[in-house]
């Protein structure tokens, strides 16, 4: 329920206006958030092994697992901790982690038929398809036999032969800690399986593998392209390759950041899209709508870079500036066409439908069209432009079915010549990964759930804005829900959802507006975020409450510690993780205390940092602040040409420092060692 409550209160010549929102009611259940469809008749199959399980009548609990054939395990089921996964992977795990007295009982009911099964692997002719397809089935069917772990192993290799790290690692390692009668050598398959991990660049696990090597095998050598090598050795070589080939395609232009500017440096170029009369008509129609105000006024476009160039899109404006000029190369219309919409932004607009993605010679923008600004259930649309002109290549709602019928959230994802981002119908919340070529036409589409839409200020439906984390095959989603979903390129569905609690259930909460304000949320239009280092992912979600460390392998949380709302998680680094709000805090990853917190005066979006080797640098509201790294106090503030803004979204692109904010897009010279301010801090 949504209660509204206006009280008006003033006296002659003067009124004010206090508005609350209440939220939920005392006793009322709490809302269930991001969910994926469940077969209950097999979740009652399954619930019934599990039963015979617990009272050890074990010939009941197979031939209940033999009512369940592989055909028939489809869908999801949750694990005990709450984690959902494939129905297939679930049954799996439970027969994998049997006593051992279950365990004795399977391989009686199945070792003849497994070894029967594996025998067609050798047969003379198989094809090598054939021959994955049986070693397959003898893995999901028959692990605990004498060769479930062959074929895992046969599998293993297969998967490491086309690349594909992450299963061959989940192969190897179910053998090393799932099959402890296993006759494949212990040795090699922590060697194997530490190739695979080296190229994932998973240095902590790494670690881990190379002790074990060292410590229970010591002096034993493999065989790697005919030659003996101490395997410890060889994998410290292949992870050092494995992170020189990903820094090589990786964008490491902030390495060679050594602070702010000095003071005295000018703007190579600005570039400003809000021309102050438009800023004087904009701030009027706030005052005019002030109870109804949706952040709008500080909000810092959209920003993307190929390197050569900057790319923006404010408000549906989609617009490209040469980095090295600063000349405006193309827009997609006149900025003076936002102007007349000012009126009703503040209370229709949706500032969080806008995001932009750029690679493959296009630039992508997710947004909804202006002329449908003030339509305030409208959808976010897609609309490619070739990166070069800026000519429209196509549009969503002109591309007829199904594309013209769908909105879009979060930010897409350009790689390998597709597109990747999230769908869902213009009535409803179910989401669905969308698979598009670059000329829009769509190659696949996989359901993924239903979220709940956010009720806003003035009464409409939002929906959630997820954040996308690809890595290899596997894309993570942060729901923006109160859940992880890893989803399965190559499968083209969900491997598993891990619920970690929804930032919006709250029973009796009672949210507070007065005229004129609103809340940090909504004013620094905080984002869901998720990054990844040495195999953990983070994840922070707007609105949430809690900042979490997830192990995706297992999948489950490691760490998770409480954080401000409006935080968004803006950086990572060997030892930290860094939340910003009104002030960025540095987060031990390890431990997950609190290293160091700065207040920041930051009142607007584009929440970002740009980190060096010893400093960090951040745009406020009044310049660009540089921090130490090792204990966050500012060293120095570079005041720049845009004090007029409260912040904004700072980024390094070429050999420029770049700064967007609520109206303008500036440049500067990035400093090098020897040009970087290190001496005092300015007076404030």
């Amino acid at each position: 329920m949504l209660l509204l409550v206006l009280f008006v209160i003033g006296g002659p010549g003067r009124v004010s206006a206090q508005m609350m929102i209440m939220e939920g009611a005392e006793g009322s259940a709490p809302q269930q958030g991001f969910t994926v469809a469940t077969d209950e008749a097999l979740q009652n199959s399954f619930g019934d092994f599990q039963r015979h399980v617990e009272r050890k009548a074990w010939e009941k609990a197979i031939a209940t697992l033999n009512e369940i054939p592989a055909e028939k395990r489809k869908g999801m089921l949750a694990r005990p901790d709450g984690v959902i996964i494939p129905a297939s992977q679930r049954i799996w795990d439970a027969v994998a982690d049997l006593p051992a007295e279950g365990r004795d009982a399977f391989r009686l009911f199945h070792e003849a038929k497994a070894r029967q099964t594996w025998a067609r692997v050798d047969e003379p002719g198989t094809k090598r398809a054939e021959q994955l397809a049986t070693a397959d089935k003898v893995y999901q069917e028959f692990f605990l036999t004498s060769v479930g772990d062959n074929a895992a192993d046969f599998l293993g290799d297969a998967a490491f032969e086309r690349g594909d790290f992450e299963n061959a690692d989940r192969f190897w390692r179910n053998v090393l800690e799932k099959h402890p009668d296993s006759d494949v050598p212990e040795a090699r398959l922590l060697f194997k399986r530490g190739l695979a991990v080296a190229q994932l660049a998973q240095a902590t696990t790494l670690g881990t593998i190379v002790r074990s090597l060292e410590q229970r095998f010591a002096g034993q050598k493999m065989k790697v392209g005919g030659k003996d090598v101490a395997p410890a050795d060889y994998l410290h070589s292949r992870l050092k390759a494995a992170e020189a080939a990903r820094a090589s395609v990786k964008n490491t232009q902030e390495d060679s950041v050594a602070g702010a500017p000095p003071a005295e440096t000018k703007p190579a170029w600005r570039m400003q899209f809000l021309s102050p009369k438009a800023a004087l008509q904009r701030e009027s129609s706030m005052r005019s709508y002030s109870y109804y105000r949706n952040g709008v006024e500080t909000v810092v476009p959209a920003v993307a870079s190929d390197g050569n160039r900057v790319y923006a899109n404010w408000f549906g404006i989609v617009f490209a500036i040469d980095v090295a000029s600063g000349k405006l190369v193309w827009r997609s219309q006149k900025f003076g066409d936002i102007t007349q919409h000012f009126g009703q932004m503040s209370y229709s607009a949706n500032p969080e439908a806008y995001r932009l993605a750029t690679g493959s010679g296009i630039v992508l923008s997710l947004h909804v069209p202006v002329e449908r600004l003030n339509h305030g259930q409208e959808p976010s649309r897609l609309v490619c432009f070739e990166a070069e002109t800026g000519k429209v290549k196509w549009k969503s709602m002109d591309s007829g079915a199904p594309l013209s019928s769908l909105g879009f959230v979060g930010k897409p994802l350009i790689e390998e010549g597709e597109i990747l981002v999230l769908s869902h119908g213009q009535q409803d919340a179910k989401l669905s990964m969308c698979c598009l070529d670059l000329d829009g036409k769509q190659k696949w589409t996989a359901e993924l759930g239903s979220v709940r839409k956010r009720s806003t200020i003035s009464g409409y439906q939002r929906m959630p804005q997820p954040a996308l984390l690809r890595k290899g095959r596997t894309v993570y989603i942060a729901s923006e829900d109160g859940a992880l979903a890893a989803f399965d390129l190559l499968d083209r569905k969900i491997r598993w959802l891990l619920p970690y609690g929804s930032p919006d259930v709250s029973q009796g909460q009672r949210r507070i507006y007065y005229s004129g304000q609103t809340d940090s949320r909504t004013q620094l239009h905080t984002e869901t975020a998720l990054l990844e280092q040495d195999g953990l992912v983070y994840v922070k979600e707007a609105g949430g409450r809690e900042l979490l460390a997830i192990d995706p392998s297992v999948p489950s949380v490691v760490w998770r510690r409480p954080a401000e709302e409006a935080s968004q998680l803006v950086g990572i680094d060997a030892d930290s993780v860094y939340l910003m709000d009104h002030e960025l805090c540095c987060i031990d990853r390890k431990d997950r205390t609190l290293r160091w917190a700065t207040n920041l005066p930051i009142t607007t979006g584009g929440l970002s940092m740009v980190s060096g080797p010893q400093s960090i640098l951040i745009l406020t509201g009044r310049g660009v602040f540089q921090l130490s790294r090792a204990n966050g106090k500012v060293t120095h503030i570079f005041r720049g040409a845009d004090l007029a803004s409260g912040g904004g979204h700072l980024t390094v692109v070429g050999d420029r420092l770049v700064a967007v904010t609520t109206q303008s897009v500036t440049s500067y010279p990035v400093p090098q060692a020897d040009q970087a301010a290190t001496g005092q801090k300015e007076s404030q």
